[in-house]
Parts: C-alpha cells; structure tokens; sequence
C-alpha cells in the first residue's frame, strides 16, 4: 500500500547545479556527468523531485530551478514568517494576494506569496525551523492555496513544546492527535481546493478567496490574522450559483445561503482566544454540501461474493509516539478470493467509484485514466441501485499479496457540468488467506523433529540457538531455528544460515569470508567475514536475520502474509541468492520470515521460521540431492564508530571502520571442536545439517480415478481431458491432492500447475489443497497440446500429503 514517488533532496545548494542536470550557460564546480535527474526522470516521468535550497535570491534558485527539480519554497516561508509572527499587525491581502509574475531580473516565476505553483513546494515549519506564531492560519493558507503542500511530522516523539530541541518538533496533530482540524483542512484541500485561486476581499487584517474550476466556484476560503478577538464580516461575489448553501468545513460558522446576486455574507473568527494568543483558528472554509453517511448504516460493507456472508469489521490500535497516544481505526478480515462491495450514503448520492490501494486493477477489471481533473483516475465505476445505493460484485483478489489493503469509494453529487463535488469513504480491510498444512508463524511444533539440537552453552540465555527443523511441502521449503537473540543489548546480533541446494558437489560459494555486501543490517550479518564451510560445501543461498526482525507483505497485521524479495538497501532480514562473480552484491528472493521468541529451551518450540519457495532453490535444476545447511549467532560487527577526516583509511573505507564480526559458539549442527564462543576469530567449520525433499506420496488404493474420452478442441488446439477422482476409501485423503504424469515428447500440459522438482518430463496438477472426504469427488480438466496426434491420455497417477513433486 505504501507508494513512491520522489525524493526530497537535503542541502541543495551545497551541490553545484550541473551535477543534477546541465543547461546552458551553468555556473559552478566541477561535476558527474551532469545526468542524474534526466536519468531518473527518463527511467520515471511522474517523478516527483524536490530540493532545499535554503536562500531567498532570485538567481540561485533559478538556477537550481532550471535542472527540472522543484525548490521547497523558502519565499513563501519567509513570508509566512514575517507574517505570522507579526501578532495581526501585518498585511495579510498584500502579502499573500499578488497574483503570477516573474522577478524582472532573474525570470524566477512568483505568485501568491511565494515561488510559482508549479515549482514550489510550500511549508510552514521543518526540522530546522519552528512554525510563526500563528501556526494554525499559516497552515489553513498553505492548505488552500494552489501547489504542493508539505507538512512536517515528527511522530509525536519530541516534546512539542521544546522548541529548542532539534530536530525541531513537528506538527502535532499532524494525524488527528489532539484535535481534528488539520486532518479537516487535509480534507478541504482534497475534494474542493481545486483549480485557480480568486481574490475577493484583499485587506489588512481580512483576506478572502475563491477556488475556482472553469470559472465555477468551490471553495470560499477567509482567514483573518488580527491579533486581538474581533470576529470580521464581509460581503463578497462569488462564483456559486444563488441559492447554494455553503457549509463551514472547519467547523466554526453556521451554513449561509448564496444570494441571488451570487453574493454571500461570511463571518470569521478572531485568530486570538482567550489563553490563546494569535494562534486560534481565525479562518472559515465554506463549501457546498457533498453526499452523506446514513445514520446508523456502515457506508462500505464488504461481502464474500460467493455466499454474500458479510465481513465484519474490528477496531485496530495504531502505535503511538512518546508524547502521543496510538490511534485507532476499523479493518474487515477477509478470507476470500471473490469479494462483492456495497456503498450506502444519503440520496444526494448519484454516482460511485472505488479504488483499490493506490489505483490497482480489480481483477479484470481496469481503473480509469485521464478523466476530468483526474478526479477519477485510478478508480473503477460501480453500478447504481439508486440514489445513495451502490455496488460492485464478484472483485476477483487472486492476485493481490496478503495484508492490509484499503478501498477508497468516491461518491458524487449531481453537479450537471459544473466540476465534480464528492466525498471520499474508505474502508480498510486485511486480506488473510488460509495456511496449507505448515503455518509461518514461529510455532515450529508442525515441522517435525528437528534434524540438529544444541549441546554448547551460551554465554546468555537470551542468546541461544536451541535446535533446526527444516521440512517442506509443494510449495516451500520450510526452516526452523528454535531459541532468540538479545534485543537489548549494546550488540547488533542476529543468525544467519548458508544453504548448499545440491550438496557435495561443491558447485556454490565455498570461501564464505569473500562475501561482502554492506547494503544493510541482513547482508552484514551474512557478510561477517568468519565462516568457512567444510569441503563439499557451496552456499548458493544465505539468509540473515537482524535480531528478532521478519519479512513478508503483512508487516502491520497479526499474520504471515506472503513471500516477498527484501529491499535492496537496509533489508533486516531476508533471504538471498549468491552470485559467485558478484559477491558484493546478494541478490534478495521472495521469502517469509517471522520470530516468535523462545524464552527458555525447555519451552515448547517456537523461534525464527523462514518459507522459501521450491521454485526459487531449484530455478533451472532439480532436486536430486540432499540439502546442506547450517546457522549461526553472530553479529555484524559494528561499531558506531567513525574515522577521523585525518585518517588516511578514509580513502578505500569511507566513514566507517571494517566491520569485525563476533561469532558465537551458537551453531546448528554444532561444531565438534567449538565449546566456547570463537569471538573475532575465523572459524572452519566440520560439520553441516543435510535435508532430503520429502516428496508427495503416490496413492496405490483408495481412489477411483474416472475418465471420460478425451476430445480435440481446435478452438484452443489442445485436447481436453476431463476426469474424476472419487474417494473410495471409507476414510479421508488427506491433502493437497494431485495429479503428475510423465508426458511423451512433443506434449505440453497447458493448465498445469508446474513441472516436478523431483523427476525430469513429469507434470502436475494441484486439484485441492483440502482433505478429501469419504465418498468425496474432484473433478477436473486437462488441456494437453501435441506436435502430432494424440491417440491416448498419458498415463496419470494421483498423489496426495505432503510433500514436492
């Protein structure tokens, strides 16, 4: 859920301009190759880039304006600054009103207080810098105002009073903390802060505006910066049509009526309180009514397609920061693959759309691009039942990863062809399918007896490598390591393992101390620089956990979500392929990884457990030999320290001392000739763990496996052969349960589910991943495509449990 779309580029000014991107006529140092922005720009267009250039000049900013970056727009917050510190005896109309132009000299394009809509980026505090005075109207400016808005946010971990701190603190109530209006304001801007700004009463102490589409009103905005508790009123044209009833979305003010004149009388709030001096919330924001929730009715209710069985919803606590407690909101759980939405608000309603994340397809279905204002971009329509009544069926989430997912459903009023007013309902929920035989969760009770127990005694009890299980199914290989690190301590510890998929062929890495990838906490771990295997050895894969870290596309929920590859700098945990001619650089693979912590060795087993895909070890191979493998506590060695500007090592190693690891006697197998812990010295292994795939059995008895003749079908050129296996067996067939055939040359089976790991030219089938009652049936469907005619069916056989294929 979590997107990407730019950079903030700290300290600009101290980069000449060519290195970002060459123009003509470019003052400054010498540079790179003068690319990076076209690079990234060429690899993205939509990428958002901006810089801080901490100047008011004209002509240094043009400069760096001139490369395609946008500027945090330091104008704009001088202004403010000015302002808004000025306890209302500044000109709010004149310093903020004046429309586009450009500075005569430098050509740098200014408008309303600040750099142009297009290249600023408008902030009212940072970490530097504290917010003026009168924070809040400064904020309901930059919220209003045209072009992009940055707020800053700290999470509410530095006291927000402690101004002298830095970084500094940020906005407070940045998430709803304390009070609702910035997150009303966040509002405004979103649905009616849209489209040009127009001035309609510009003074001292008042300033009032208009948000305006094709010349057609939605958003009438007054702040009012005196500095004392006068309230002032003004009488203004507007672009509304007469008789439009025009809600204050701040809060403060009752609705008002546009007259028939399309004149309207507003009052604004003095921006002092008592016991608040020049910082209350001296603004107004008048908007026209959108569609309503009903009273008491859920507007987003989410169904099981297939039963209409609706999902319930449950309150999550979100976490907090030091100074702020954690806040909630409500997600639905859903189990299901096929999923229906239905959308209820009051009549006013007319038409609905909903997204999914951040504009993701909805199975088939394709989101919309390019519509009026964007307003519809990235959503799909849904069908109308009436007024206020909407609905989607039969969303197909096949393919979306497991976690916490949002619709977003936008619902319009009938605005006829003036610009679209609407309100936005969201409705969190988690997507949770469920589990085969083997569930990710750190219990390793279901992977069996472990194949290597710990016989050495840790230094600490809260650093233990207890025992190693490894087990697999058809989908995954499944590893174990039963016991927990010490988060607490001053160490950057954590376990690795080496994996040799055909061990004592030696075909992988064997000279482990050659590893040297520095991109992140996993990769250090596993580039400690100490271990060398015993001969027969080759580590083609190597996992590294940082302490008690995990890794898979649920992070935020109370489950193991899917297999996912790890960032590619700063990765915690994760799982990774070894190169042999790229050893600085492990190329992460899709894994799940999870802790839950054994307290004692005598508790029931529970520890680090990883999933990897059979597909991703054996890409390109089969698995006809035993698994080799080993782990180890370790850590990566650091130590916060950093080299002198003096020291001459600055020049091969940069800021930063090697890394020295200090290795454990935590091993799993443990080692014959290790008792202690070996500390910073390297260590030669003797001995590794070896793992044979349990394969999927073959049934002998049992079953009927029914045929029926197998056809051509030249509308897909294959012929289909349909079948049925029925449970004979007066008990269950435990699952999964499928089907494998060795084919002939020249046959393609085209709906297979994949090719054996275990045996060259076999194909299979998964038919269900469930038991199979007594008397039960599957039916099924084969498409097999031959080079020549196919007078027979291959021969099939029908296995069932655990186990590859």
């Amino acid at each position: 859920m979590i997107g990407f779309d730019g950079f903030r580029i700290d300290a600009v000014r101290h980069t000449p301009p060519s290195f970002f991107g060459r123009t003509p006529q470019q003052p400054g140092g010498g540079t790179s190759n003068g690319d990076l922005l076209p690079t990234l720009y060429s690899l993205k267009p939509s990428l958002y880039v901006f810089g801080e250039v901490y100047s008011g000049d004209p002509y240094e900013l043009r400069e760096y304006a001139k490369t395609g970056m946008n500027l945090l727009d330091f104008p704009m917050n001088f202004t403010l600054r000015n302002l808004f510190n000025a306890n209302g005896m500044g000109d709010i109309g004149a310093a903020l009103s004046n429309g586009i132009g450009a500075d005569p000299n430098a050509g740098l394009p200014y408008e309303l207080g600040g750099l142009a809509r297009h290249l600023g980026v408008g902030f009212v505090q940072s970490h530097d810098e504290g917010p003026p005075r009168s924070n809040n109207l400064a904020h309901a400016w930059l919220l209003t105002r045209p072009g992009r808005p940055k707020i800053y946010y700290d999470g509410n971990n530095i006291d927000p009073n402690d101004w002298s701190h830095f970084p500094r603190p940020g906005r407070y109530n940045a998430l709803g903390n304390g009070d609702a209006s910035l997150l009303r304001l966040l509002d405004v801007r979103r649905r009616f802060a849209r489209g040009d700004l127009v001035n309609r009463w510009v003074s001292n102490d008042l300033y009032i505006y208009e948000r305006q589409v094709n010349g057609h009103a939605l958003l009438l905005v007054g702040l009012n910066d005196r500095g004392d508790l006068t309230s002032l009123s003004a009488t203004v044209q507007t672009a509304f049509p007469p008789g439009t009833v025009l809600i204050d979305y701040s809060g403060q003010r009752p609705p008002v009526t546009v007259g028939s004149d399309g004149r309207v009388t507003i009052n604004v709030p003095p921006n002092s309180s008592p016991g608040n001096d020049n910082n209350a919330y001296g603004y107004v924001l008048y908007a026209p009514r959108t569609p309503q929730p009903v009273s008491g009715v859920r507007p987003v209710r989410l169904l099981d397609a297939s039963t209409d069985a609706e999902y319930p919803f449950q309150t999550v606590n979100t976490p907090g920061g030091i100074y702020a407690s954690g806040r909630r909101f409500e997600a639905a759980t859903v189990t299901g693959d096929r999923l229906a939405i239905r959308v209820r608000t009051d009549a006013s309603g007319v038409s609905a759309l909903v997204k999914l994340n951040n504009g993701m397809p909805l199975g088939s279905l394709q989101p919309l691009q390019n519509t009026p204002e964007g307003l519809a971009d990235g959503f799909v329509p849904m069908t109308r039942l009436a007024n206020g009544e909407f609905e989607l069926r039969d969303i197909d989430l096949s393919g979306l990863p497991q976690g916490l997912h949002v619709f977003q459903v936008r619902v319009f009023a009938d605005t006829g062809n003036r610009p679209g007013l609407f309100t936005d309902f969201y409705a969190f929920f988690y997507l949770r399918r469920s589990e085969g035989r083997t569930t990710v969760d750190g219990n390793l009770s279901d992977l069996g007896a472990p194949i290597a127990t710990q016989s050495r005694t840790p230094s600490s009890n809260l650093n233990r490598l207890d025992a190693l299980y490894v087990r697999n199914d058809h989908k995954n290989l499944y590893i174990g390591v039963a016991g927990r690190v010490d988060t607490a301590e001053n160490l950057l510890n954590g376990v690795v393992l080496y994996l040799d998929v055909d061990f004592g062929l030696g075909s992988g890495l064997a000279q482990l101390n050659q590893l040297s990838d520095d991109s992140g906490p996993a990769t250090r771990l596993i580039s400690n620089r100490k271990l060398t295997p015993p001969a027969g050895f080759g580590a083609e894969f190597a996992i590294g956990v940082f302490r008690h870290k995990g890794l898979h596309s649920a992070p935020e929920a109370e489950f193991v979500g899917d297999a996912v590859s790890p960032p590619l700098v700063g990765a915690e945990a994760g799982v990774y392929r070894i190169d042999r001619n790229r050893l600085n650089w492990l190329q992460g693979v899709p894994a799940r990884i999870t802790w839950r912590p054994r307290d004692n060795p005598t508790d029931p087993p529970t520890g680090l457990e990883i999933a990897i895909p059979l597909s991703v070890l054996f890409e390109g191979r089969k698995a006809n030999r035993p698994l080799g493998l080993f782990a180890a506590l370790l850590t990566t060695g650091e130590t916060g320290a950093i080299l002198s500007a003096y020291d001459s090592r600055r020049g091969t190693l940069g800021a930063r001392p090697p890394h020295n690891s200090f290795v454990t006697n935590q091993f799993l197998p443990p080692q014959p000739h290790i008792v202690n812990n070996p500390g910073t010295a390297a260590v030669n292994l003797q001995t590794v763990a070896t793992y044979t795939l349990q394969a999927m059995p073959t049934l002998s008895s049992g079953y009927r496996l029914i045929l029926e003749p197998m056809r051509y079908d030249p509308r897909v050129n294959a012929y289909r052969l349909r079948g049925r296996v029925v449970n004979t067996s007066g008990q269950a067939i435990h699952g999964p349960i499928a089907l494998a055939a060795a084919l002939p040359d020249g046959v393609e089976w085209l709906n297979r589910t994949g090719e054996s790991l275990l045996q060259q030219g076999v194909s299979y089938q998964i038919l269900t991943e469930d038991d199979l009652p007594a008397l039960g049936v599957l039916h099924f469907e084969i498409l097999l495509r031959s080079s020549k005619p196919l007078a027979r069916p291959p021969k099939l056989e029908v296995r069932a449990g655990i186990g590859a294929i």
